[in-house]
């Protein structure tokens, strides 16, 4: 609001300015008919944008005096919910019913040109939008309503369900990177050899673990027609795609990020090699096979970190092999949930391409399409990531969407932008980072 009251009062100076220079050539004796219709104009407009400036002032005070900017807990309004990490709720101002007639991505343009009712749109939907959590606005720009953000989560595309396994946090503003400390080596305690002789003492050894903050975003041009004059929602078919992208990149880059080149630091790239992954050489492999080497990984994790892994992740591919193998009497290995569990390694719930889709030895398992399939000497190996809730470490920034006319204007075109930064630290507990690998993970056959 004080960004819109800023242009609305930086007009009222413009006009005065101009009104100043006819009242001038009055005084001059140098005023023309030509002249007398501008000044009217001016005048004219001087009262509908002091009356606007009025308003906001007036609209600015109320929320002072309500205790500045308030953000409301989640589940805080009846029309609240999450969506693909995200609590989102519906705008009364840009609605998925109203068409082409308010269009967000539109208002993101001509606010910037001076259109003052784009702009009131855009304000008053932020205002609606305050219960978002990473969604929530950044820096002065302007949330997309909830409608659009549910598109964002959950088309053809693959989407981010390792991020969301990871839970993000919120990126701090104003850093360059992330710095954490870590124990790198602890103490020593031990029986005392005898009274009055010194006890156990071993120097406590830290190190710092750092990410860079990395940016991620895509662009789309598109034409001006199309914009203040197509027949379609532009906003559905232009931010879906980019946001559905978006989401992907950034899952991928926290799978299987180098750290390096402007990258984010993955999963897959830190636990190759590491204490806990498992490499599963086999020519032939089989279901039951593969549950003994989940079985290896969960306990490789657990004797190391001294906790339980909390959660599995794998490629779709994978699970659905698993839940294709059999026992001698032709009993799935891989039950429904619905049926019981009785001697069951893995139980499967409602099938799914992505999210949580059952459970092996009790522990929840999550299928992620952006699990890489071409890894190995065959490039043709999956891989199976294990880990420990809030031993791995991601941030990112709220989804920034803006709109642009220069270097575009001689074509009658608008770039639309999506970005936001992001860092990670996937090795705060490096023996958390539970990673299965080898051929015995080729492409399944069925």
């Amino acid at each position: 609001m004080i960004r819109l009251r800023d242009q609305v009062q930086t007009r009222v100076n413009e006009l005065d300015t101009e009104i100043r220079h006819y009242d001038s050539k009055k005084q001059a004796r140098t005023f023309t008919v030509d002249d007398k219709q501008e000044y009217d104009a001016l005048i004219r407009e001087r009262g509908e944008v002091s009356q606007r400036l009025a308003e906001l002032e007036r609209d600015e005070r109320r929320e002072i005096e309500a205790g500045k900017v308030r953000t409301p807990a989640p589940g805080t309004f009846a029309n609240e919910r999450r969506v693909g990490g995200f609590t989102v709720r519906d705008s009364s101002v840009y609605r998925p019913d109203n068409g082409t007639e308010v269009s967000f991505l539109r208002d993101l343009y001509n606010a910037r040109r001076g259109d003052w009712g784009a702009a009131d749109r855009l304000q008053r939907n932020n205002r609606e939008m305050r219960a978002l959590t990473t969604t929530a606005t950044d820096g002065g720009e302007f949330a997309p309503p909830g409608h659009l953000v549910e598109l964002y989560a959950r088309h053809a595309k693959a989407s981010r369900v390792f991020a969301e396994v990871l839970g993000p946090n919120v990126l701090p503003a104003g850093v360059s990177s992330i710095n954490i400390p870590r124990v790198s080596s602890g103490t020593s305690v031990a029986v005392q050899a005898a009274q009055n002789t010194a006890l156990s003492e071993t120097d406590l050894v830290s190190a710092q673990l750092t990410s860079g903050i990395v940016t991620i975003g895509g662009k789309q041009v598109v034409s001006l027609q199309l914009l203040n004059q197509g027949g379609i929602p532009v906003d559905q078919v232009v931010f879906d795609d980019l946001s559905r992208e978006h989401a992907k990149q950034i899952d991928t880059q926290l799978l299987t990020g180098t750290g390096a080149g402007g990258q984010l630091k993955g999963w897959i790239f830190t636990a190759d090699t590491g204490p806990s992954e498992v490499i599963w050489t086999d020519a032939a492999p089989t279901q039951v096979t593969f549950l003994k080497k989940v079985a290896e990984l969960l306990n490789k994790v657990a004797t190391q970190r001294f906790l339980a892994p909390s959660w599995i992740v794998m490629h779709p591919r994978r699970w659905f092999w698993l839940m294709a193998g059999q026992d001698t009497t032709n009993r799935p290995l891989t039950p429904p949930v619905a049926n019981g569990t009785v001697n069951s390694a893995a139980v499967s719930s409602v099938p799914v391409a992505e999210g949580s889709a059952g459970s092996i030895y009790g522990i929840p398992v999550f299928l992620d399409a952006n699990v890489p399939t071409n890894r190995g000497a065959g490039t043709n190996e999956d891989s199976v990531l294990a880990g420990v809730g809030g031993d791995s470490l991601f941030w990112e920034s709220p989804l920034r969407v803006e709109a642009f006319d220069a270097t575009y204007a001689d074509s009658a075109g608008v770039l639309l932008r999506v970005l936001n930064f992001s860092a990670a630290i996937p090795d705060r507990q490096a023996t958390s980072l539970g990673l299965l690998t080898g051929t015995g993970l080729v492409t399944p056959t069925f």
